[in-house]
Formats: C-alpha cells, sequence, structure tokens
C-alpha cells in the first residue's frame, strides 16, 4: 500500500501554520504548573527571580510583561517585599524586570561583571556600571565635537548627558554614545527644514525631562545608599562592643581586618553583609598574638 508522505519542505510550512499556544498544555518543567510556578514567584526575592528566569525558556516567557502582564506585579512585589528599594517607581518606558535588574547590586557592574567593586546607576543609559567600564561608553562633549562622530552642537543639545558625571575630575557633560549615533542617524532622516526644526524643539524638552528624572532617581538611589553606610557603621560597632567592650570601638578603629572589611561595607551597602561571620573573623584575628591593641595597651600599663 502506498502513504502520500508530504515533503519535508511541505511538513515544515505546516508546522508553522499551526497556531502557538502559550503556556503550552502539558505542565511545565519538573510537573510545576503555571498556577504553582505564579504562587512560587510571589515568594521569592528578586535575585532568585532573576536566577529563575535563566532556568528555561518556559520560566523565561512566564516572567515576560509582555506576555504575562501578571509577571509586572511579580517583580514589583518581590522589590518592594525583599529589598530596600521600595519607594522607588518604575520609571516610564522601563519593565519592572528591567528595574529589578538594574538594582540588583549585588550582581556588581553589568559590564566587567566584577561583583568586587562600587558601582553606580546611570539612569539616562539604564545601566549599573563600575567608573572604569561606562567611560568606554560614554564620551565627553569636547571628544564627540572633535572626534570622528561627525556631530553638531544641535544635534548634541537634544541628547541628555549622563546623571551622574562619570568623571568628576572633569567638569563637561558626558554622552551615552549609543543615544548620540541614534540621534545623529535620525537627524539625517528629514528632508523638510521644518519638520526638523520640531523635532529638535521637542527632543530638547524631552532631554531636559529625562535629565530631571534621571537626576531624581539618582538622589533616591544615593540617600537610600548613605543611610546602608550608616546603618552597617552601628552593627560593625555593636559587633565590636559584643567582643571587645566600649573601649574597642575607637581602639580597634584602624586595625588592618576592620579598614578592610569597612571598605568592603561601602563598596556596595546594598549587599546584605554576613554579621555573624564578621563577628567570628574579628575573635579569630584577636586572638592572633600581637594583634589586638587592647591587650598590648593592658600590659604596657
Amino acid at each position: 500500500m502506498n502513504i502520500d508522505v508530504p515533503a519535508p519542505h511541505v511538513q515544515f510550512v505546516h508546522a508553522l501554520a499551526k497556531p502557538i499556544v502559550y503556556p503550552p498544555e502539558r505542565k511545565i518543567q519538573d510537573n510545576i504548573t503555571y498556577r504553582m510556578f505564579i504562587n512560587i514567584c510571589y515568594h521569592l526575592p528578586p535575585s532568585d527571580l532573576l536566577m529563575l528566569s535563566c532556568v528555561c525558556k518556559h520560566f523565561t516567557n512566564m516572567l515576560n510583561e509582555q506576555l504575562f502582564p501578571t509577571s509586572s506585579e511579580i517583580w514589583k512585589s518581590s522589590r518592594e517585599r525583599f529589598t530596600f528599594f521600595k519607594n522607588i517607581k518604575c520609571p516610564p518606558g522601563m519593565t519592572e524586570f528591567h528595574l529589578t535588574k538594574l538594582l540588583n547590586f549585588a550582581n556588581g557592574c553589568q559590564m566587567c561583571k566584577n561583583k568586587n567593586i562600587t558601582v553606580t546607576i546611570f539612569w539616562i543609559a539604564r545601566v549599573r556600571a563600575c567608573d572604569k567600564c561606562i567611560l568606554t561608553k560614554a564620551k565627553s562633549r569636547n571628544f564627540l565635537l572633535k572626534g570622528n562622530y561627525n556631530i553638531t552642537n544641535e544635534t548634541l543639545s537634544i541628547i541628555p548627558p549622563l546623571v551622574p558625571c562619570p568623571d568628576d575630575k572633569i567638569d563637561l557633560n558626558f554622552y551615552w554614545v549609543p543615544h548620540v549615533i541614534s540621534a545623529k542617524y535620525k537627524s539625517t532622516t528629514f528632508v523638510n527644514k521644518n519638520e526638523y526644526d520640531k523635532w529638535i524643539s521637542d527632543m530638547k524638552d524631552e532631554s531636559f525631562r529625562q535629565q530631571q528624572e534621571a537626576l531624581r532617581y539618582h538622589n533616591l538611589i544615593l540617600n537610600e545608599w548613605n543611610d546602608r553606610i550608616i546603618y552597617q557603621e552601628m552593627m560593625l560597632r555593636s559587633i565590636i562592643r559584643d567582643v571587645c567592650g566600649e573601649n574597642g570601638v575607637e581602639t580597634l578603629r584602624q586595625i588592618p581586618l576592620l579598614v578592610n572589611l569597612r571598605r568592603s561595607l561601602r563598596s556596595n551597602p546594598f549587599v546584605i553583609p554576613n554579621w555573624e561571620s564578621y563577628q567570628q573573623q574579628l575573635k579569630d584575628y584577636l586572638a592572633v598574638p600581637g594583634n589586638n591593641p587592647l591587650s598590648i595597651t593592658n600590659n604596657t600599663s
């Protein structure tokens, strides 16, 4: 008996013609249903949600706000319940997922991936980066005007500069290079001068709005940053009191261990420290002969 089998290309076309249904009718990875998955996500901190979104394409899709609007509330709820950024609202044009990713200071610099370095969120560029990395894609006004970018002052005036300035040694505005390239290309697409002039005017207003918005968000993060440093200093002093008493707070301030701990805490105060581990490190350090200034002082007296 002869059986007509469609040619491979016909089978492929038929497969593409079938409607895609999502979520799939079958159960998701490890037999977790969609409802169960959502319920689990509501109890996870942002760092766990970010890792979960990388597990497989099903999890990625179900945490995608464009596919499932419910996931927007999951990201928002997780940020408000488990992080220090409860009062930060999602900026216009940014998803809750990208805001959560941006505020994940524990992952350090998004560009060099270094977790043991001080980072800053540059809201105009929407990137979290260290000072060294940001300068690879942010250039000063003079550099752009004199370099090979062929950018004009007028076009540059519609691009919002980075907030804060990535190089505080130079009193100049720095611009995100992808924004410069995009604005330059857009400026060449106008045939009618009136349309071009209107675009320039509108973009100047938008640039000012973005600068003000970026400055407001930067100040929110900066205030929270300073509050965390104050809190961590109080916790560190409390540990010293528990180990050495009140006299140890100032006497031990300059020992190498505490100097390094303070430097580490201040480089990224949004990472929750392991205070029990720090206390044990201090005890072990002071137990080494010659490391405890208090015992040396007592022996001298």
